[in-house]
């Protein structure tokens, strides 16, 4: 019989998909007879698999050693189990240094452009492993937890785009964010440099944009409309000229959706292309600032994040670039 106690990072999830990753080699259909015949329990009770678990919550699975190791695998929680966590003492300073923010079930940090938010296919480390790492390097999860549940970043930036990226520690951080998320209450402001060489944006006022965006998954570019249409993603933002300078304007952008390319792509559409933007920029433009740094990315930085209900309210201050741009 084993028994495993439910820790917190895990608690918030599914029974059925605890077991699924704690029984990789199980087909569902014999989880779900095994649950039937009470072969699995969850605190001495039967259980059909769709509970919602809670911190202390024990499961115990009345299967021999051999019948366990033949659906569990030949997993061992060893240090080589996190080869693909290990990361520098220096970048592990380093990273510590961005956290903006971190209590039980969150951390917000300052991505650096660059970075990406989330292994891709060239297998190159990402923020998500980078604080795994961090949370491992504290004793906030082990080896043992990561094979049942792994903290993955909840909003991604694209990997050029820096500033404010919230990463969930637990089920219940991931789940609770993600819904305010989802029903705005979120509160997300970024800045950008943008070209506007007739001085068309308005001062001392908010300048609307809303529409919709579809995207174009050959090209990974999206386009936006200025009305709803059939098969398009409603989107909605605020945008403020900050400061000028020769044709240069410094912009907070106060988004309400969180479209792909949203930024990029409706202030391209509105005459307004970010600096050094490679997808919806204006290389001909871009190319009058180009001796001015050796930077060749969007300067599109996430500024300000708040969430009332989670007394969070954060800043990250944007990349050296946008102050020499605009000074």
């Amino acid at each position: 019989m084993k028994e495993i106690k439910v820790e917190d990072i895990e608690s918030g999830g599914r029974l059925i998909n605890f077991l699924r990753k704690l029984l990789p080699n199980a087909a569902d259909s014999f989880i779900y007879k095994m649950l039937r015949k009470k072969n699995i329990d969850l605190n001495g009770s039967r259980a059909d698999g769709k509970e919602i678990l809670k911190s202390g919550d024990v499961i115990k699975i009345w299967f021999s050693d051999d019948t366990y190791n033949k659906f569990a695998g030949e997993y061992v929680p060893d240090d080589k189990s996190l080869n693909k966590y290990h990361i520098s003492e220096k970048e592990l300073m380093g990273l510590e240094k961005r956290i903006l923010f971190e209590n039980r079930d969150l951390i917000i940090i300052n991505k650096l452009p660059g970075e990406l938010s989330q292994k891709d296919s060239r297998d190159l480390s990402s923020v998500n492993e980078k604080l795994i790492a961090y949370m491992l390097s504290k004793g906030q999860i082990t080896a043992a937890q990561l094979r049942r549940f792994h903290p993955s970043i909840i909003n991604r930036l694209d990997r050029n785009t820096s500033g404010i990226m919230l990463f969930g520690k637990t089920r219940d951080g991931i789940a609770e964010t993600s819904k305010l998320i989802s029903s705005r209450e979120v509160e997300k402001k970024y800045l950008c440099i943008v070209h506007d060489e007739d001085r068309t944006l308005p001062d001392n006022q908010k300048l609307h944009i809303g529409g919709s965006l579809i995207k174009d998954t050959r090209t990974n570019l999206s386009v936006w409309y200025p009305d709803h249409i059939k098969g398009g993603l409603d989107m909605s933002e605020d945008v403020t000229l900050l400061k000028r300078n020769h044709g240069l304007d410094l912009l907070l952008v106060e988004i309400h959706t969180g479209r792909s390319h949203q930024i990029r792509c409706s202030l391209s559409s509105f005459g307004f292309p970010v600096l050094f933007d490679p997808k919806y920029g204006n290389r001909s433009l871009d190319m009058k600032y180009y001796s001015m740094t050796d930077i060749r990315h969007q300067l599109l930085h996430s500024y300000k994040l708040k969430i009332d209900s989670l007394n969070i309210d954060v800043t990250a201050e944007p990349p050296a670039v946008f102050d020499k741009l605009m000074s």
